[in-house]
């Protein structure tokens, strides 16, 4: 599977895929990416600094206004007219109607230009009756006079030397005691405040950016009742405020400008929108140019690929339906023919391969049997000396299924595993016999593997080279017959704890399987011949030492290996042209 992976990931599609995905998704990340963690982010803080610093200029402008205000009324003790006119009225040297005429003259002078003001008013604290005032603000003064003037009156008890912003009735007025030059309370000034004047800078730019403002000065509150204890910029749900204070002995001013974020950052949804839109567009642009380039390019080659493949796996005369004058369409032309070519090639020379091999397994078959034959009357006359004649009949039953497969004329090159190994007992039935308790045999085979097939005879002649080179030098000892499937593969191992190799004989053992050497003995090296004539590459033939220094021998047999036969040959020449 992770071939099959890494195949794919290395295939061209993949690759084409891979551009297109870097020509347009790797600028589309990286355009987000910058966006979000570095474009929006600034954007957005410059956004809330000009929130933060259109409502810091608009509340110094009102704070500035409210400063004005304050000055105005602190003037009127300062410059002392009022104060001189009220104590000359007091010393009987001027008449009330004077009185009142001068007082009142210096209102209109002072304060009718005002446009923050919408009335001025003046009454002795002792006479609160003698009530002066601006003839323009007539109807607003006599209000106040009916309404507010009681609650002022109670209010200058307190309130010293400072102003104080009231609002009562609906009217917003800012009020301040009067004192003589010998700090004696004896009068009270009422400005009539106008909220559209004093507010102006604050309403103005709530009104151009969309905002909402809440204002408190003194009293008088506009905008709901906020939570006024933290400054500066404050996110509540989709709201974004900022809150500024300024408080002085003779006022208290505060501000909360807040607006909501989807409208604060309205501009910046807009771009996201208007850059979905383009990287959307792209979409299809970029499927299009990747289905001509699939179409055009990496189809053909795709077919061209799984027909190598095919020929890779042995399939001769592969042809693939390209056509066309560009450059893909004499490349199929080009294929077709050179399959064509090797097709013809390889049938002719695998012809003369298979029948040499067919010849050599053969003579090397032949060779065997009579050496196997010969040991194997051996060790039955070496029996029949020992005790007389009293085992000679098992012998004979024995001898009769081994010369049975030595002699087998049916011509097979594979006999089921399970053949093999009863040819496997008959063999340990002699051994048995001649080492008696000294030889121990164990058997480790996988039933499931019973059907499958090898060459006849390789077991018996793994058997017989561990008897006769480990076993019977030794005097004894213990063969182990293993049979197991692993990765796709069936291993024949054959272990043997009779006599050790030594290094160099190990070393010279597997130069002679090797052909590095002239072997003079048949068995391991003409099993080893044969593997390689039948199988090729998918089989093998190793001699080694296990953990506990015993001589092992290992066949190795890919479970779906190609023979190379010439039954198979016969069905390739039958084979028809492609």
């Amino acid at each position: 599977m992770f071939k099959t992976l890494r195949t794919g990931a290395h295939s061209l599609r993949a690759q084409i895929l891979t551009i297109v995905v870097v020509v347009w998704l790797v600028p589309a990340v990286a355009l987000g990416g910058y966006i979000a963690t570095a474009f929006f982010p600034t954007v957005r803080e410059k956004t809330e600094a000009a929130l933060v610093t259109g409502a810091e200029f608009a509340f110094s402008v009102t704070r500035d206004n409210v400063d004005r205000l304050i000055e105005l009324a602190k003037d009127v003790t300062y410059d002392g007219e009022l104060t001189e006119a009220y104590a000359q009225h007091r010393a009987g040297t001027l008449r009330y109607q004077e009185f009142y005429k001068v007082s009142r003259n210096y209102l209109e002078r002072r304060f009718s230009r005002n446009p923050a003001i919408s009335f001025a008013a003046f009454f002795p604290i002792d006479r609160p009756e003698q009530f002066m005032f601006m003839s323009d603000g007539y109807d607003r003064a006599m209000l106040f006079q009916s309404l507010i003037q009681p609650d002022a009156l109670q209010l200058g008890r307190t309130l010293d030397t400072k102003c104080q912003f009231i609002y009562r009735n609906g009217m917003f007025c800012l009020v301040r005691n009067l004192f003589n030059y010998r700090l004696e309370r004896f009068g009270m000034l009422v400005l009539g405040v106008r909220e559209e004047e004093i507010f102006r800078p604050i309403l103005q730019s709530a009104a151009e950016t969309g905002a909402n403002a809440a204002i408190r000065l003194g009293e008088y509150s506009d905008g709901g009742n906020p939570d006024w204890s933290e400054t500066g910029l404050r996110r509540a749900g989709d709201e974004l405020g900022f809150a500024i204070a300024h408080a002085t002995k003779d006022y208290d001013l505060k501000l909360l400008v807040s607006q909501s974020t989807s409208t604060l950052y309205a501009e910046m949804s807009r771009f996201t929108r208007i850059l979905v839109g383009v990287f959307a567009l792209l979409i299809p642009v970029c499927l299009l140019a990747g289905l001509f380039v699939h179409r055009r390019v990496v189809k053909p080659i795709a077919i061209l690929a799984r027909a190598s493949q095919r020929m890779e796996a042995g399939e001769l005369g592969v042809s693939v339906p390209m056509r066309g004058d560009d450059e893909i369409g004499r490349l199929g032309r080009g294929f077709n023919e050179m399959s064509s070519r090797i097709r013809d090639l390889v049938e002719r020379v695998y012809k003369e391969e298979i029948a040499l091999r067919d010849a050599k397994i053969q003579a090397m078959q032949s060779r065997i049997n009579p050496h196997f034959l010969f040991n194997a009357l051996e060790t039955i006359s070496w029996q029949a000396r020992l005790d007389g004649n009293g085992s000679v009949s098992e012998m004979i039953d024995a001898l009769g299924v081994l010369l049975n497969a030595a002699m087998d004329r049916s011509d097979r090159r594979l006999v089921p595993l399970k053949e093999e190994l009863g040819i496997a007992e008959a063999y340990f039935r002699f051994v048995r016999l001649r080492f008696g308790e000294k030889l121990e045999v164990e058997e480790d085979v996988d039933a499931l593997l019973l059907g499958r097939t090898i060459p006849p005879l390789f077991v018996q002649t793994l058997l017989e080279n561990a008897v006769e080179h480990g076993i019977a030098p030794a005097g004894g000892g213990r063969i182990r017959l293993s049979v197991r499937e692993d990765g796709g593969e069936v291993r024949i191992s054959v272990t043997n704890s009779g006599k050790r190799l030594t290094d160099d004989e190990l070393s010279r053992i597997r130069s002679k399987l090797d052909g590095a050497e002239p072997a003079q003995g048949l068995g391991l090296r003409n099993i080893q011949q044969r593997l390689k004539l039948i199988y090729g590459e998918d089989a093998s033939l190793s001699i080694d030492r296990d953990a506990n220094g015993d001589t092992a021998v290992r066949m190795r047999l890919r479970a779906e290996a190609q023979l190379l036969t010439s039954a198979q040959s016969n069905t390739r020449n039958d084979m028809p042209s492609q």
